[in-house]
């Protein structure tokens, strides 16, 4: 399933203007023979006997712990899953240059609506080249643009917010 869902993405990205398709052709890693794709083995989520109860309904949830992640137990997973996608993205030959493209795709002035409270409005901004939207607000619809929260001064890197 895992593996439809790349082939998926690449067939959705090549549709996209500016990508040329399929997006992702041969880009698949290969074994050393270079004959057949490289198998990766995906972490196990370990099971757990969890049952909430709805209305006096018992419903299993057997992964119910991954729900909170600072379970010990989810760090490993997440970290599993983490360098199985960084080994898997690092072998593709094209990465750099797909990076770049999607970025290219990401590169341009997006904002939402404007909602009301009382007589301010509030919206976010991005200009494409921040990691995460500003939000401004104004005294109405004529009312001066001012900053109410920048995530991306939360930290260096945008990361945060």
């Amino acid at each position: 399933m895992r593996a439809n869902l790349i082939v998926t993405v690449g067939v959705v990205l090549a549709t996209l203007p500016g990508l040329t398709a399929p997006a992702f052709a041969g880009d698949l890693p290969l074994s050393a023979s270079a004959t057949s794709p490289v198998v990766y083995r995906y972490p196990a989520a370990p099971r757990t006997a969890y049952v909430d109860t709805y209305f006096g309904t018992n419903v299993a949830d057997p992964y119910h712990y991954l729900e909170n992640p600072t379970d010990p137990r989810t760090k490993r997973w997440v970290a599993a899953e983490a360098s199985l996608a960084r080994r898997y993205l690092d072998s593709m030959p094209s990465l750099a240059s797909r990076t770049e493209q999607v970025k290219g795709l990401w590169n341009y002035t997006r904002f939402t609506s404007p909602e009301q409270y009382g007589n301010r409005l509030f919206w976010t901004e991005n200009d494409g080249l921040r990691a995460q939207p500003v939000v401004y607000w104004s005294e109405g619809a004529s009312g001066v643009r001012r900053l109410a929260l920048d995530p991306n001064a939360l930290s260096s890197d945008g990361t945060v917010s």
